[in-house]
């Protein structure tokens, strides 16, 4: 008896032995059946994480008749603005963005700071680049517009036909224009965007020709525009990547065309005699164009960023600016008075 309680012992020490043997094997083949189970598991996964993500880059891109919509991340302006849920059609087509990067090398598009920091970054390649220019640039405009108090905008010409006011920003001054326009909205877009190379032929005293550089889409370009030299300042150009959207602002679906200078290398502009033109550089500007209920008339809000370059005295310079922006105004409405009904 006493021999068969040693050999049950005995066993009870082997199965002991084994179990504990046995665990980390048990353990192993857990942790290889849950890694396989995670292999298997993961990829469906990260291809609808990243289905999401295509789907999601495609709703960045809102369109409504005038293209892309973007949803601005201002907080302090959310509540201003709204974003119109229309299928977008216009895009860069394949064959167009072949074309685009083939054609990279000889021009390609920075965004630029001011003239006395004239630093560039990585050129830009893709219509997401462009995009990422245009967003920004619109965002801030509207921020400066939609968020500023209307305590800090300093008046500069009493209220009348137009008004125009400033705020200092960095030591600069941004403006900002306001005038009611006998035209609708798109009328105004028409011309003011869609014919923006012809804008020299009806203001030839402030613009001695505005040139198409690229035209990415049919909302977004980059222009040369060549300001006529007065007795004091000589001529001025600006390389402008302009982009045209559709939004609700303040309450009323409105025409928002925003405007940043950016540095783009092309054959053409390599061929000017730079020694007559000083560059000039915009920062983030935006005109927002908005129907006025019941009647054919727009009003128009519009954020001038500008900076003329050159040695001229901040006065001088901020004085022609203001003045381009009444001069612009009134040709402008020649111009729809001599087009009215044809556009």
């Amino acid at each position: 008896m006493f021999t068969n309680q040693n050999m049950y012992f005995g066993m009870s020490i082997q199965m002991i032995d084994m179990i504990i043997v046995a665990i980390p094997c048990i353990l192993v083949l857990v942790i290889v059946f849950c890694c396989i189970f995670i292999g298997l598991t993961t990829p469906e996964k990260t291809n609808g994480d990243q289905q999401k993500l295509m789907n999601s880059k495609n709703d960045v891109e809102e369109n409504s008749e005038y293209g892309t919509v973007t949803d601005l991340k201002h907080k302090s302006i959310e509540s201003n603005l709204s974003i119109k849920s229309t299928p977008h059609d216009a895009v860069l087509s394949v064959k167009d963005e072949t074309q685009f990067r083939r054609s990279s090398d000889n021009a390609r598009p920075r965004l630029t700071n001011n003239s006395s920091e004239g630093s560039l970054l990585s050129a830009y390649e893709t219509f997401a680049e462009y995009f990422k220019i245009y967003r920004a640039a619109q965002n801030e405009a509207l921020s400066i517009l939609l968020s500023t108090k209307q305590a800090d905008w300093v008046r500069i010409k009493d209220p009348g036909e137009d008004s125009i006011e400033y705020i200092e920003i960095n030591k600069k001054r941004t403006f900002l224009l306001k005038a009611v326009v006998d035209a609708r909205p798109d009328a105004i877009s028409r011309i003011v965007f869609d014919e923006i190379d012809s804008v020299h032929q009806w203001s030839p005293k402030l613009t001695m020709q505005c040139t198409m550089l690229k035209r990415i889409n049919a909302n977004t370009h980059i222009v040369q525009t060549i300001i006529t030299p007065g007795k004091v300042l000589k001529a001025r150009d600006f390389v402008l990547l302009n982009h045209r959207t559709k939004m609700i602002v303040l309450g009323r679906e409105s025409i928002v065309i925003s405007s940043v200078s950016v540095d783009y290398d092309c054959p053409y502009l390599r061929s000017q005699q730079r020694s007559a033109l000083i560059r000039g550089h915009n920062g983030p500007s935006c005109m927002v164009i908005s129907p006025i209920m019941g009647q054919e008339r727009s009003e128009i809000k519009w954020i001038l960023n500008g900076d003329l370059g050159g040695w001229e005295p901040k006065k001088i310079s901020d004085l022609a600016l203001q003045t381009f922006l009444v001069r612009y105004m009134a040709a402008l409405r020649e111009r729809l008075i001599n087009l009215e009904g044809h556009i």
